[in-house]
């Protein structure tokens, strides 16, 4: 596993440079690529004197890609860059490269009223009047599309804001779906797609003690609407001069006892008020806004889940590289539940190929997924304040056992001074062997402190009792010495 860098002049460079190759002894000093989900990709270089880039980027105009062994992950284009003299004296200049999904931002659509027309016809129409602005090298070739609605069938007022604000509003925010974007042969080639990526359950789980190094994860249940106020169409007069955005539009109030908005009573007691509204271009009928409405509010989640984790891709341990929309099992019980989790943004760092930052979610929780996650944490909680209890109790267990044995360890290193000074090297039958008997208990006992887990009650009571058995020997014997009573 391996990033390499290729730069170029220009869109017009067929040969390039190596910036960035370890096998070729070409480095940077710094470098992060972030890939993101249904948004622009950016690459951060920073680079020293030694580099091709040193000098010669020009804003716009100079290119790179980046590899990751043979897969082309990353094409962009420069942009400002930045000039920079460290403490030590050494010279460095930093570069952002953004995707060339940024010429969507270049070209701006026209005002437009769009009806009876696929969400497919529809999205090309943007993208050719996009190309019909743009130089051969900044158009996209519409490849793929299979979004739809309902009806399949859009009724959109276009506005002369850039193409990327088009395609974000018009279809991303109100129809979801994603975009993907492929460089290859020298075309940009566009999708449109209801889903991409796979689900990786047998293979590559981001894992507590395997690959993952850090993780959070953020819960905002700040987006929730409680109460709904939904729009259809907007209504049509005879003012040409009347523009899109003063005209009024179809809601509920004749189909809902005089009431403009619904309720979620269930999400009304957990949250409190929330107002929210929901435009519905192509409704015309009441009736059919108010079915929308009620579906959108059922369906609608409580609460958004964004998980950060940093880890560790061990593609030399079976492990697949993760890919930005594939979604992977996330297992850390101490977080949350084990969860297949979709990955929408992921940041490397180039020069540490292996660690990798991974964003996962947002992912939308229902109001009793919601209550269920923070009662299964509730548990958690409680079940590692127990564990921690548990410990602490041990703990002190053992200091007291240890103490009890290091106290013993005190009396009878005493005993042996005594008997030495007592002795003073007198040869005496039968009590170099006690005294040496005697060292042995004592360093028997100095390892029971080091394995105070295998020292149970019983044999301390074992060792006590032979140690009185030795001090009774060793005091008769120095009785006799002493002139004591030889009966």
């Amino acid at each position: 596993m391996a990033y390499k860098i290729i730069g170029y002049k220009d869109v017009y460079d067929k040969d390039g440079f190596i910036v960035y190759d370890p096998t070729v002894n070409r480095f940077i000093s710094e470098g992060k690529l972030t890939l993101k989900e249904n948004e622009v990709d950016d690459l951060v270089l920073t680079v020293n004197q030694n580099s091709p880039l040193f000098g010669t980027v020009e804003p716009m105009q100079t290119m790179v890609d980046v590899y990751d062994d043979n897969e082309l992950i990353f094409r962009g284009r420069a942009l400002k860059p930045t000039r920079q003299m460290k403490d030590s004296g050494q010279f460095i200049q930093s570069f952002t490269f953004e995707s060339i999904f940024s010429y969507l931002i270049d070209s701006n659509q026209t005002y437009a009223e769009i009806h009876n027309m696929t969400i497919k016809q529809f999205f090309t129409k943007l993208i050719d009047f996009h190309n019909s602005r743009m130089p051969p090298h900044k158009r996209f070739a519409v490849r793929n599309v299979n979004v739809t609605n309902s009806t399949d069938n859009v009724y959109y007022y276009v506005d002369y804001v850039s193409t990327w604000d088009t395609l974000k509003d018009k279809l991303l925010s109100r129809l979801g779906g994603y975009f993907r974007m492929e460089y290859k042969n020298g075309v940009n080639y566009l999708d449109y797609m209801q889903d991409i990526g796979k689900d990786h359950l047998n293979d590559t789980p981001i894992q507590f003690t395997k690959n993952m190094q850090s993780a959070s994860v953020e819960v905002d249940p700040t987006q929730i609407i409680t109460r709904l106020f939904p729009y259809g169409a907007t209504i049509e007069d005879d003012d040409p001069n009347n523009t899109a955005a003063s005209r009024p539009r179809i809601d509920i109030k004749s189909v809902n006892d005089g009431f403009d908005h619904i309720d979620d009573p269930q999400l009304l007691a957990q949250f409190g008020a929330i107002d929210g509204s929901q435009m519905w271009d192509d409704v015309h009928d009441p009736k059919i806004l108010l079915t929308k409405a009620k579906e959108w509010l059922a369906q609608q989640g409580t609460a958004k889940q964004t998980y950060t984790v940093t880890a560790l891709e061990l593609r030399n341990s079976g492990y697949d590289s993760f890919k930005v929309s594939d979604r992977y099992l996330f297992v850390n019980p101490n977080v949350s539940g084990t969860q297949l989790l979709r990955l929408t943004q992921k940041e490397i760092d180039i020069t540490q190929p292996y660690k990798s930052t991974l964003t996962f979610g947002p992912k939308v929780q229902t109001l009793s997924q919601y209550q269920a996650e923070n009662k299964r944490m509730s548990v958690q909680v409680d079940n590692l304040r127990h564990q921690v209890n548990g410990y602490s109790t041990r703990i002190v267990s053992l200091n007291a056992k240890a103490k009890q044995l290091t106290d013993t360890i005190s009396s009878q290193q005493s005993i042996i001074e005594s008997v030495k000074n007592d002795v003073n090297n007198a040869d005496l039958n039968g009590i170099n062997g006690k005294l040496a008997q005697l060292q042995g208990t004592t360093e028997s006992i100095k390892n029971q402190v080091a394995n105070l887990d295998y020292v149970s009650q019983s044999v301390f009571n074992s060792y006590k009792n032979q140690q009185l058995q030795i001090n009774n020997n060793v005091e008769a014997r120095l009785q006799k010495l002493e002139g004591g009573s030889t009966s």
